[in-house]
């Protein structure tokens, strides 16, 4: 149910006797089961729910399982006709695959980088052997010690090329012996002085992980994120960002600068290598995670927009850098907007009344976006299927949606046009959003009616997380196998994944549970005066800090006008795993903040005045995430149900009605082993003082309370 909406139903009332001592009488309770809803969203799941689960990395699923291709099914929502299976699944929480590559001539060899954690020292590349099921599956060590490894791709002389954040290089397909790790002799060299991570011990950019893809003719461009979310430096005159080390005054001249596309054109053999002095393609391109050529030479590009307090705007972007630019960089690159421009043809608010024209009509170095993607959906990859395991599929664009915002952690297609390979807009488009107060179905929201937009369609929908099922999905980049498999790397669950066509018979079930913890919580702080006083904290030493505020949605949910002061906590227990009671390092809102000074939030412009206001910060967080009451303990109100709370005295005789609890409230238990009272199971529940739910004034005196379990459910029932 939402939040403020309770069903008017006929109640039933009944009376049972409890002659127990401390609690005896009569306890009048109301109770009416009302027929189900079942959501009209379907999904397709084996046809019997498998035996003796597990959970691997937050997944729920049985090792004997082969029902998705020989891998264990794991309960998420996909197209008709497809499954996701678990290929593997790592236990070092340090790993972080991004990007993944089947080996030329070698089915079910895989290459995967992992970026460690953003750790500099401890990067790896992978190989996954796999045959034909999750029990052959083998994945051992390549290279070690690399700097945030990201992009790996197939180049010239059957090379493997790879990107860290300072340099590219690469090693031959035939130093991957067995299970051997790649010798360090076999590695060479392709690019190197690249703007990394760091610059000496200062953090250099907020984007240093390095994409990149070949032409035909084997020229190489490379992405070079911004250094800054938009440029806050230069707010109100032209954006100079310099590449040689953050917070500097900045260059002139493009070459140096962030956020665009380098193009380093091939000598004609590894060994020439590729001229240093490169050109650039595009700019205004502010993380370019997402590049594909097409056969006519047209440079796609996924881009990562810059952050605005609302979940509104700005729409991320997929651009089309002309095949002319391509082939004769002009001078005066295209100019894609970034951090002048978003959407279609909007100024953003710290550039109103500069100079630079947002308008595709007056301004012809600007160039809108071709394609618009979701708000704050963070797309991390672009593949052109061509494979036969999905037919419905085929020549589309997929893009994997990594984003934790509600428009996020999804895979989508989108149509091409046959002639030119592009995505087919026609002025109209929408895409699909979470329900952030926790319930579980999706809606369609529309873009406005420009160019830009088009419609899409989800491979792999609605990937919210649902405790006891699955986390919150976090799709990197895909890859598709030789046999037409679609293969996921998954940062935040440390898994590799697989969309393939299910084994055996399935059946349509609604999607997997997703509890309402933010309306649960919300509900709670009115009687835990501990936990409300935490989130207090969090809110003043966190939440409303320069280092934090505006860079997540003013952290309210998508149509939360509510003004009870509680908005913050809705939002970060919609993000799923941003807070997870009583666990710190399962909770990214602790981890990402950890260790004060050194940490990957907050973003290296809005820096903390010194190492104590950090900690303090931390420590505000620590605070908030151990008052949470454990999901495990959660209760509400059955659907159809009104339910009496009952007081009493501890060793004293008497009890009274204290109050009612409405269809939908949530309690907390005190102890989830019920007591057996005049053969009525009921639960202590905690009862703040004061209480809002307690109405008579006899019962201030009481301090224990009780609910009668039949008409409650657990919440987190996993």
């Amino acid at each position: 149910m939402r939040n403020g909406q309770f069903l008017s139903l006929r109640l039933c009332a009944f009376s049972l006797i409890l002659p127990v001592a401390g609690l005896v009488g009569h306890l009048f309770l109301t109770a009416c089961k009302s027929k189900k809803t079942t959501s009209s969203s379907t999904r397709e799941v084996p046809y019997k729910e498998n035996a003796g689960k597990t959970k691997k990395g937050g997944y729920s699923l049985n090792p004997a399982d082969t029902s998705c291709g020989g891998y264990p099914t794991l309960r998420i929502e996909t197209m008709p006709g497809s499954c996701v299976g678990m290929v593997k699944h790592s236990e070092d929480e340090k790993f972080q695959p991004r990007v993944m590559l089947e080996i030329p001539g070698r089915v079910g060899h895989f290459l995967i980088t992992d970026f460690a954690a953003w750790d500099p020292k401890d990067g790896k590349i992978w190989l996954l052997q796999s045959k034909t099921n999750a029990s052959d599956v083998i994945m051992t060590p390549a290279l070690r010690g690399l700097s945030v490894p990201h992009q790996i791709s197939v180049g010239p002389e059957n090379h493997i090329y790879f990107a860290e954040d300072n340099r590219i290089r690469a090693f031959p397909i035939s130093a991957i012996q067995g299970t051997a790790e790649i010798p360090s002799s076999a590695v060479v060299d392709v690019l190197t002085n690249l703007p990394g991570m760091f610059s000496g011990e200062q953090k250099n950019s907020m984007h240093p992980l390095k994409h990149f893809t070949f032409d035909s003719q084997f020229n190489l461009y490379v992405n070079v994120g911004a250094y800054t979310d938009h440029c806050s430096d230069f707010l109100g005159k032209t954006c100079h960002e310099a590449d040689i080390s953050f917070g500097t005054t900045g260059s002139p001249d493009v070459l140096n600068q962030g956020a665009v596309i380098r193009k380093y054109s091939y000598k004609g053999s590894l060994k020439a290598g590729w001229d240093p002095n490169y050109k650039i393609v595009a700019q205004g391109l502010r993380n370019s995670m997402g590049l594909l050529f097409t056969s006519k030479g047209d440079l796609i590009q996924v881009e990562n927009g810059r952050d605005f307090p609302e979940s509104s705007r700005p729409f991320e972007e997929l651009n089309v850098i002309p095949a002319a630019q391509i082939k004769n960089p002009a001078t005066l690159p295209p100019h894609f907007g970034w951090p002048y421009c978003y959407n279609y043809n909007e100024t953003s608010d710290e550039w109103r009344g500069y100079s630079f024209s947002c308008d595709p009509n007056v301004n012809k170095n600007y160039h809108a976006p071709f394609v618009f993607l979701p708000p704050h959906s963070a797309p991390l990859g672009l593949i052109r299927y061509t494979g036969g395991m999905f037919p419905n599929l085929k020549n589309k664009l997929i893009v994997p949606l990594h984003g934790y915002r509600s428009a996020g952690h999804r895979l989508i297609a989108f149509n091409t046009d046959p002639a030119s390979e592009l995505p087919m807009r026609g002025g109209k488009g929408s895409f699909r959003d979470d329900d952030m107060s926790g319930g579980t179905s999706a809606f369609e929201r529309f873009y406005p009616e420009h160019p830009s937009a088009a419609f899409s369609e989800e491979v792999i929908s609605g990937w919210y997380d649902a405790p006891g099922y699955r986390p919150r999905g976090a799709p990197v980049a895909v890859t598709q196998a030789n046999d037409g498999s679609i293969w996921i790397a998954d940062d935040k669950a440390h898994a590799i994944l697989r969309l393939a066509k299910p084994d055996r018979e399935m059946q349509s079930l609604p999607p997997a549970p997703r509890p309402n913890l933010a309306l649960a919580y919300t509900q709670l702080s009115a009687e835990l005066p501990g936990f409300k006083k935490a989130y207090e904290s969090l809110v003043s030493k966190v939440i409303r800090t320069s280092q934090c505020e505006g860079c997540h949605d003013n952290y309210t949910n998508t149509g939360d006008a509510t003004s009870d002061g509680l908005h913050h906590m809705r939002y970060i227990l919609a993000m799923g795993n941003w807070a997870v009671p009583g666990d710190l390092k399962g909770s990214t809102l602790f981890t990402k903040m950890d260790p004060p000074g050194k940490s990957a939030m907050p973003p290296i412009d809005k820096p903390y005045p010194s190492v104590q206001a950090a900690t303090e910060a931390l420590e505000a967080v620590k605070a908030f995430i151990l008052a949470m009451p454990a999901r495990e303990k959660l209760w509400k109100v059955k659907s159809g149900s009104t339910s009496a709370l009952k007081g009493l005295k501890r060793g004293a005789p008497g009890n009274a009605v204290c109050g009612s609890l409405p269809s939908g409230y949530h309690v907390q238990a005190v102890s989830n082993t019920p007591a057996t009272l005049g053969g009525q199971k009921m639960l202590e529940v905690v009862v703040g003082k004061p209480s809002a739910l307690v109405k008579e004034s006899i019962c201030q005196q009481y301090d224990a309370f009780y609910v009668a379990q039949d008409s409650l459910e657990k919440l987190f029932n996993p």
